[in-house]
């Protein structure tokens, strides 16, 4: 382990991020599933949708932009279809709820489609995708966001990243887990270049004028580039549309920004679908197939680089920090413990160093 780094067990980590959002009454339903969110995230190395997020989401909270007794509503409009009034909670507990229902319908009919508004920002889809996995199904995750892209060829942002999540069920269970955003870089991405003092490559943002944006403080007065062009816009428009105009939620620049404007809910849509596996063929044929399929990508390279499949790094991830607890740096440790301190709660390491130094 780091010297600049610490380490946590998962259902600590989850209990201290469930006391977190519950000091600030936060319903205990609620909390358990963003603090489920953050922690796989945290656990399969995406830190920048774990407790990184926490500050803004108390200030959120304080501010009133997020509901922290959310009800979300769901309408059943068809035996394979339903939509859900999210009540302005969190996204992750709205989409949990979606990728839930969406399951339930996919094992009674085949499919399960589900579309969310009056959301926020919901984690990350490979979460909800690796929950339909577990129920022996394939999946489709994806979230609109604040525009900050613009189109392809185009000077303004209209799009958000809007993320694309697909997930396939292996019978290993380290489930094929696509999660992309559908820009040329993440915004998380972004703010990572900034808090490092590097510059941007060239053919990420553009300024109003087109020209390149190298300076990561500069983006917000500019756009990200769509990914690949023409091919990432038409992914991200398609995002939108499904998530955000069939969703009936936010779309382009009505989606509010998650750290610019803490007062106000999202109004992010989600898109949620589930396909049962076993209404194709039998889950053993699936996976003798999908097996065959993989060991031919795997073995399609000379052996001086591996290979790697979707998700396959962070289940490494997942399984190291099982091991070894998940990993927090120094500074997100030392803000953590500002906010602990400020809700009256302790961080378990903070316990534990305390257990260590109390006299016998």
């Amino acid at each position: 382990m780091s010297q600049d780094q610490l380490r946590i067990a998962e259902k600590e980590a989850e209990k201290f991020a469930r006391q977190l959002l519950m000091a600030h009454d936060v319903d205990e339903r609620q909390a358990a599933f963003v603090a489920s969110n953050a922690v796989w995230n945290e656990m399969v190395g995406r830190h920048n949708f774990g407790f990184e997020r926490f500050d803004v989401y108390i200030k959120r909270l304080v501010a009133k932009g997020i509901n922290p007794h959310a009800n979300p509503h769901l309408k059943q409009n068809g035996e394979t279809v339903a939509l859900i009034d999210g009540d302005n909670g969190f996204g992750q507990y709205a989409a949990a709820i979606a990728i839930k229902a969406a399951i339930k319908m996919a094992k009674q009919t085949g499919v399960g489609v589900v579309a969310v508004h009056n959301s926020n920002f919901f984690g990350t889809g490979a979460y909800f995708v690796q929950q339909a996995a577990k129920s022996s199904m394939i999946s489709m995750a994806m979230s609109n966001s604040f525009a900050k892209v613009a189109a392809h060829n185009g000077l303004l942002p209209v799009l958000g990243t809007n993320p694309f999540a697909f997930g396939a069920p292996r019978q290993n269970g380290e489930s094929l887990l696509v999660d992309i955003a559908t820009s040329a870089l993440a915004g998380s991405s972004v703010r990572q270049y900034a808090k490092q003092g590097q510059k941007l490559p060239e053919g990420f943002a553009i300024d109003s004028d087109g020209k390149a944006i190298t300076e990561p403080q500069k983006v917000k007065t500019g756009a990200l580039l769509p990914f690949a062009g023409p091919k990432g816009f038409c992914m991200a428009l398609m995002v939108e549309i499904l998530a955000g105009i069939l969703s009936g939620a936010a779309i382009s620049k009505g989606v509010k920004s998650i750290y610019n404007e803490l007062d106000q809910g999202g109004g992010n849509g989600h898109f949620m679908l589930a396909i049962d596996i076993g209404r194709f063929m039998p889950l053993a044929d699936y996976f003798e197939r999908m097996e065959n399929l993989l060991a031919l990508i795997k073995q399609s390279g000379d052996g001086t680089r591996e290979i790697l499949l979707p998700g396959q790094i962070r289940w490494r991830n997942y399984f190291a920090n099982q091991k070894a607890g998940l990993a927090l740096d120094n500074d997100l440790a030392a803000k953590l413990e500002e906010l602990a301190l400020d809700a009256g709660v302790v961080a378990p390491w903070q316990a534990t160093a305390n257990t260590k130094t109390a006299p016998s």
